[in-house]
């Protein structure tokens, strides 16, 4: 059994940018909840139960029948800490948040095509909310993937902190 990493953080912080070049570079199996992902990696059946459940062990076992690195990135929507603290009780998938920039992480993220300005506002408004709930959860697992100057981590950095330095070229 892999590792079983999931990556989470305000809008525009680079989840899927870095899941996408984990996968590339570095054959992570990367589950991009809010991309398809779910389908994709036939998890719907395991993510309905997490769903309407809160129990998360079957997606957890699903996940962990990959024997390599399987990173399950997720906007993390607001409304779903409940979900987070499943997650993390059963001390099966460690937890990373991407933090960074309010202003720029909302350039970046209205760069995708169909993004609303809204829609931005209000998530990171309600995970600002929430954040000493999100903090505890993820504790010393959160990066600054964007500084205020527009900058990001690079994702061989990202990789390295979040997977470990002896595995960043395996």
């Amino acid at each position: 059994m892999g590792k079983l990493t999931l990556i989470s953080g305000i809008p525009g912080s680079g989840k899927s940018y870095f899941g996408r070049w984990a996968e590339q570079t570095h054959g992570v199996v990367v589950v991009d909840v809010d991309h398809g992902g779910v389908d994709r990696a036939g998890l719907r059946a395991q993510w309905d139960v997490f769903g309407n459940s809160y129990d998360p062990r079957p997606a957890l076992a699903k996940l962990a029948q990959h024997p390599g690195h399987t990173a399950l990135v997720w906007g993390f929507p607001f409304r779903s800490i409940a979900w987070l603290q499943a997650l993390a009780s059963h001390g099966a998938i460690e937890p990373w948040w991407f933090a960074g920039d309010r202003d720029w992480a909302r350039r970046y993220f209205l760069e995708r095509e169909g993004a609303k300005p809204e829609i931005f506002d209000r998530q990171h408004d309600g995970l600002r909310r929430i954040w000493p709930q999100i903090a505890a959860a993820f504790g010393e697992r959160v990066i600054e993937t964007v500084a205020g100057d527009g900058a990001r981590v690079p994702c061989e950095i990202l990789y390295r902190r979040i997977f470990g330095a002896d595995e960043a070229h395996a």
